[in-house]
């Protein structure tokens, strides 16, 4: 029996999830953290859980970075169950896959690094406060 389809279909629908939690929580979080966080910070009540939450979201953040990285080779690990005759058949689409998942990886990897640094910067402020 071929299972081919079934692998390539589950692959999919195990992969997408990833992908939209991965590369969808990171730049949402940046703009909260960059946008929204700094405007309460001049009306005060800023304290140890304020601090807890702080470091619950930078570590939650490194666990979405490590998805976001992982989502590329998922996919083409996927790639591999497509039998050598149907290769040529998608190939130009594996090659989109992979340039535009290392694209989108460079570009989550650059807010997580900046969303690194402003977490810090609160960090430092809360602590104070």
């Amino acid at each position: 029996m071929d299972w081919t389809l079934e692998v390539v279909v589950a692959n999919s629908l195990l992969n997408s999830p990833q992908m939209q939690r991965g590369y969808g929580a990171l730049p949402v979080t940046f703009f909260a953290v960059r946008g929204m966080y700094p405007m309460f910070l001049p009306h005060g009540g800023l304290g140890t859980e304020d601090a807890r939450q702080l470091e619950q979201l930078e570590r939650r953040s490194t666990y979405f970075l490590a998805i976001a990285a992982a989502v590329p080779l998922l996919g083409v690990a996927g790639a591999t169950f497509i039998p050598p005759e149907d290769m040529p058949a998608v190939i130009i689409a594996l090659r989109v896959l992979c340039v535009g998942s290392a694209l989108a990886f460079i570009g989550v990897y650059w807010l997580f690094r900046m969303l690194e640094k402003d977490l810090a910067a609160l960090q430092r402020i809360v602590s104070r406060g």
